[in-house]
Protein backbone atom coordinates (compact mmCIF):
# COMPACT_ATOMS: atom_id res chain seq x y z
CA UNK A 1 0.00 0.00 0.00
CA UNK A 2 2.98 2.27 0.91
CA UNK A 3 4.48 1.76 -2.27
CA UNK A 4 1.46 2.55 -4.26
CA UNK A 5 1.11 5.84 -2.51
CA UNK A 6 4.32 6.49 -2.52
CA UNK A 7 3.79 6.42 -6.74
CA UNK A 8 0.73 8.22 -6.59
CA UNK A 9 2.32 11.50 -7.09
CA UNK A 10 3.89 10.55 -10.35
CA UNK A 11 1.23 8.23 -11.62
CA UNK A 12 -0.79 11.94 -11.33
CA UNK A 13 1.92 13.82 -12.88
CA UNK A 14 1.66 11.19 -15.87
CA UNK A 15 -1.56 11.51 -16.16
CA UNK A 16 -1.95 15.27 -16.35
CA UNK A 17 1.47 15.36 -18.72
CA UNK A 18 -0.91 12.78 -20.93
CA UNK A 19 -3.83 14.92 -20.91
CA UNK A 20 -1.87 18.07 -21.80
CA UNK A 21 0.00 15.95 -24.62
CA UNK A 22 -3.63 15.13 -25.88
CA UNK A 23 -4.62 18.98 -25.66
CA UNK A 24 -1.73 19.98 -27.55
CA UNK A 25 -2.56 17.58 -29.94
CA UNK A 26 -5.84 18.29 -30.44
CA UNK A 27 -4.88 22.18 -30.99
CA UNK A 28 -2.10 21.43 -33.46
CA UNK A 29 -4.72 19.35 -35.18
CA UNK A 30 -7.68 22.09 -35.54
CA UNK A 31 -4.88 24.92 -35.78
CA UNK A 32 -3.38 22.36 -38.73
CA UNK A 33 -6.65 22.51 -40.54
CA UNK A 34 -7.06 26.13 -40.01
CA UNK A 35 -3.81 26.94 -41.75
CA UNK A 36 -5.14 24.07 -44.74
CA UNK A 37 -8.43 26.58 -45.13
CA UNK A 38 -6.25 29.50 -44.76
CA UNK A 39 -3.91 28.08 -47.66
CA UNK A 40 -6.62 26.97 -49.96
CA UNK A 41 -8.22 30.38 -48.72
CA UNK A 42 -4.89 32.33 -50.12
CA UNK A 43 -4.60 29.87 -53.01
CA UNK A 44 -7.85 30.48 -54.30
CA UNK A 45 -7.44 34.14 -53.91
CA UNK A 46 -4.47 34.35 -55.32
CA UNK A 47 -5.58 32.46 -58.72
CA UNK A 48 -8.85 34.50 -59.00
CA UNK A 49 -6.36 37.75 -58.53
CA UNK A 50 -3.90 35.58 -61.26
CA UNK A 51 -6.87 34.51 -63.71
CA UNK A 52 -8.01 38.08 -63.47
CA UNK A 53 -5.09 40.09 -63.82
CA UNK A 54 -4.03 37.74 -66.57
CA UNK A 55 -7.52 38.72 -68.29
CA UNK A 56 -7.22 42.77 -67.61
CA UNK A 57 -3.38 42.47 -69.15
CA UNK A 58 -4.87 40.15 -72.17
CA UNK A 59 -7.88 42.94 -72.44
CA UNK A 60 -5.26 45.67 -72.42
CA UNK A 61 -2.47 44.34 -74.78
CA UNK A 62 -5.60 43.56 -77.35
CA UNK A 63 -6.95 47.22 -76.79
CA UNK A 64 -3.11 47.99 -77.20
CA UNK A 65 -2.43 46.27 -80.53
CA UNK A 66 -6.18 47.30 -81.55
CA UNK A 67 -4.78 50.90 -81.20
CA UNK A 68 -1.49 50.59 -82.76
CA UNK A 69 -2.82 48.70 -85.48
CA UNK A 70 -5.77 51.30 -85.85
CA UNK A 71 -2.47 54.05 -85.61
CA UNK A 72 -0.32 52.22 -88.04
CA UNK A 73 -3.32 51.80 -90.63
CA UNK A 74 -3.77 55.79 -90.25
CA UNK A 75 -0.46 57.13 -90.33
CA UNK A 76 -0.04 54.65 -93.36
CA UNK A 77 -3.14 55.88 -95.00
CA UNK A 78 -1.96 59.69 -94.38
CA UNK A 79 1.55 59.12 -95.63
CA UNK A 80 0.13 57.50 -98.45
CA UNK A 81 -1.95 60.48 -98.88
CA UNK A 82 0.80 62.73 -98.71
CA UNK A 83 3.16 60.29 -100.58
CA UNK A 84 0.39 60.99 -103.44
CA UNK A 85 -0.26 64.67 -103.10
CA UNK A 86 3.39 65.39 -103.36
CA UNK A 87 4.20 63.68 -106.21
CA UNK A 88 1.43 64.62 -108.07
CA UNK A 89 2.35 68.42 -107.04
CA UNK A 90 5.76 67.50 -108.01
CA UNK A 91 4.53 65.88 -111.16
CA UNK A 92 2.43 68.79 -111.94
CA UNK A 93 5.05 70.99 -110.99
CA UNK A 94 7.34 69.48 -113.31
CA UNK A 95 5.31 69.28 -116.62
CA UNK A 96 4.40 73.17 -115.60
CA UNK A 97 8.15 73.76 -115.43
CA UNK A 98 8.94 71.53 -118.66
CA UNK A 99 6.09 73.63 -120.51
CA UNK A 100 7.70 76.82 -119.90
CA UNK A 101 11.18 75.74 -120.40
CA UNK A 102 9.55 74.76 -124.06
CA UNK A 103 7.99 78.01 -124.32
CA UNK A 104 11.45 79.65 -123.66
CA UNK A 105 13.10 77.55 -125.85
CA UNK A 106 11.22 78.49 -128.58
CA UNK A 107 11.09 81.93 -127.93
CA UNK A 108 14.88 81.45 -127.86
CA UNK A 109 14.83 79.45 -131.35
CA UNK A 110 12.73 82.60 -132.58
CA UNK A 111 14.71 85.22 -131.56
CA UNK A 112 17.83 83.09 -132.79
CA UNK A 113 16.34 82.40 -136.23
CA UNK A 114 15.57 86.16 -136.78
CA UNK A 115 19.18 87.52 -135.43
CA UNK A 116 20.69 85.39 -137.73
CA UNK A 117 18.20 86.66 -140.28
CA UNK A 118 18.84 90.17 -139.13
CA UNK A 119 22.55 89.91 -139.25
CA UNK A 120 22.78 88.74 -142.74
CA UNK A 121 19.87 91.15 -143.87
CA UNK A 122 22.07 94.06 -142.10
CA UNK A 123 25.14 93.02 -144.16
CA UNK A 124 23.68 93.11 -147.43
CA UNK A 125 21.97 96.38 -146.65
CA UNK A 126 25.17 97.91 -145.49
CA UNK A 127 26.97 96.84 -148.90
CA UNK A 128 24.14 98.23 -150.85
CA UNK A 129 24.16 101.80 -148.52
CA UNK A 130 27.95 101.49 -148.58
CA UNK A 131 27.41 101.48 -152.88
CA UNK A 132 25.34 104.31 -153.18
CA UNK A 133 27.27 105.85 -151.01
CA UNK A 134 30.22 105.79 -152.95
CA UNK A 135 28.27 107.15 -156.09
CA UNK A 136 27.34 110.41 -154.07
CA UNK A 137 27.41 112.13 -150.72
CA UNK A 138 23.91 111.57 -150.09
CA UNK A 139 21.42 109.10 -150.95
CA UNK A 140 18.28 110.31 -152.10
CA UNK A 141 14.35 109.54 -151.13
CA UNK A 142 14.40 106.80 -153.38
CA UNK A 143 17.61 104.87 -153.09
CA UNK A 144 16.19 105.25 -148.93
CA UNK A 145 12.91 103.72 -149.62
CA UNK A 146 14.64 100.87 -151.55
CA UNK A 147 16.76 100.15 -148.45
CA UNK A 148 14.21 100.58 -145.94
CA UNK A 149 11.27 98.65 -148.21
CA UNK A 150 14.13 95.38 -148.11
CA UNK A 151 14.20 95.26 -144.29
CA UNK A 152 12.87 91.78 -143.07
CA UNK A 153 12.04 93.61 -139.97
CA UNK A 154 9.28 95.58 -141.47
CA UNK A 155 7.18 92.23 -142.05
CA UNK A 156 8.19 90.09 -139.27
CA UNK A 157 4.87 88.40 -137.95
CA UNK A 158 5.67 88.73 -134.74
CA UNK A 159 5.37 92.75 -134.95
CA UNK A 160 1.56 92.36 -135.74
CA UNK A 161 0.98 89.54 -132.93
CA UNK A 162 2.88 92.02 -130.59
CA UNK A 163 0.25 94.81 -131.70
CA UNK A 164 -3.21 92.22 -131.75
CA UNK A 165 -2.43 91.67 -127.97
CA UNK A 166 -1.35 95.31 -127.50
CA UNK A 167 -4.72 96.07 -128.81
CA UNK A 168 -6.59 93.56 -126.34
CA UNK A 169 -4.96 94.83 -123.05
CA UNK A 170 -4.38 98.35 -123.66
CA UNK A 171 -1.21 98.07 -121.36
CA UNK A 172 1.61 99.21 -120.89
CA UNK A 173 0.48 101.96 -123.55
CA UNK A 174 -2.77 103.37 -123.68
CA UNK A 175 -4.56 103.95 -126.43
CA UNK A 176 -3.27 107.18 -128.42
CA UNK A 177 0.43 105.74 -127.92
CA UNK A 178 -0.25 102.30 -129.52
CA UNK A 179 -2.27 103.92 -132.53
CA UNK A 180 0.62 106.66 -133.23
CA UNK A 181 3.06 103.18 -132.53
CA UNK A 182 1.17 101.27 -135.02
CA UNK A 183 1.14 104.17 -137.70
CA UNK A 184 4.89 105.16 -137.41
CA UNK A 185 4.84 101.08 -138.37
CA UNK A 186 3.16 101.69 -141.31
CA UNK A 187 4.55 104.14 -142.58
CA UNK A 188 7.91 102.18 -142.48
CA UNK A 189 6.90 99.43 -143.92
CA UNK A 190 5.62 101.94 -147.09
CA UNK A 191 9.29 102.53 -147.35
CA UNK A 192 8.96 106.02 -145.46
CA UNK A 193 11.48 107.44 -143.20
CA UNK A 194 10.65 109.32 -139.54
CA UNK A 195 11.68 112.78 -139.09
CA UNK A 196 13.58 113.17 -135.69
CA UNK A 197 11.38 113.66 -133.19
CA UNK A 198 8.99 111.13 -134.43
CA UNK A 199 11.78 108.57 -134.07
CA UNK A 200 12.74 109.73 -130.90
CA UNK A 201 8.88 109.44 -130.49
CA UNK A 202 9.14 105.93 -131.48
CA UNK A 203 11.36 104.67 -129.61
CA UNK A 204 10.15 106.32 -126.41
CA UNK A 205 6.69 104.05 -126.96
CA UNK A 206 8.98 100.98 -127.55
CA UNK A 207 11.26 101.32 -124.41
CA UNK A 208 8.07 101.24 -122.88
CA UNK A 209 7.18 97.85 -124.61
CA UNK A 210 10.26 96.33 -123.74
CA UNK A 211 10.17 96.79 -120.11
CA UNK A 212 6.93 95.24 -119.73
CA UNK A 213 8.02 92.55 -122.56
CA UNK A 214 11.93 92.32 -122.10
CA UNK A 215 11.66 88.47 -124.03
CA UNK A 216 8.51 89.30 -126.71
CA UNK A 217 10.36 89.26 -130.37
CA UNK A 218 8.07 91.28 -131.41
CA UNK A 219 9.22 94.38 -129.33
CA UNK A 220 12.77 92.87 -130.37
CA UNK A 221 12.13 93.46 -133.81
CA UNK A 222 10.68 96.69 -133.88
CA UNK A 223 14.09 97.55 -131.53
CA UNK A 224 15.88 96.65 -133.79
CA UNK A 225 13.83 98.60 -136.48
CA UNK A 226 14.64 101.63 -134.66
CA UNK A 227 18.05 101.41 -134.69
CA UNK A 228 17.92 100.44 -138.55
CA UNK A 229 16.08 103.71 -139.29
CA UNK A 230 18.02 105.81 -137.15
CA UNK A 231 21.07 105.02 -138.62
CA UNK A 232 19.55 105.75 -141.78
CA UNK A 233 18.15 109.18 -140.87
CA UNK A 234 21.93 109.73 -139.68
CA UNK A 235 23.09 108.84 -143.34
CA UNK A 236 20.35 111.14 -145.07
CA UNK A 237 20.53 114.02 -142.44
CA UNK A 238 24.25 114.11 -141.88
CA UNK A 239 25.73 115.75 -144.96
CA UNK A 240 22.79 118.08 -145.24
CA UNK A 241 23.35 119.14 -141.81
CA UNK A 242 27.26 120.04 -142.28
CA UNK A 243 26.18 121.73 -145.41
Amino acid sequence: MDEILRYAPLAVALAALAATLIAIGRFMGRMEARFDTLTASMNARFAALEAGTNARFDALEAGTNARFDALEAGTNARFDALEAGTNARFDALEAGTNARFDIVDRRLDTLNAWAQGFAKEVNQLFGLVVRMMNRRQQLTEEELEQVTSGFSSLNNPAIDVLFQQERRTRNPLATPELERLEAYYARLRRGKLLTRQELDDYNRLVAVLQADKPSDPGVWALVALGAFVAGLLTGATGDRNRS
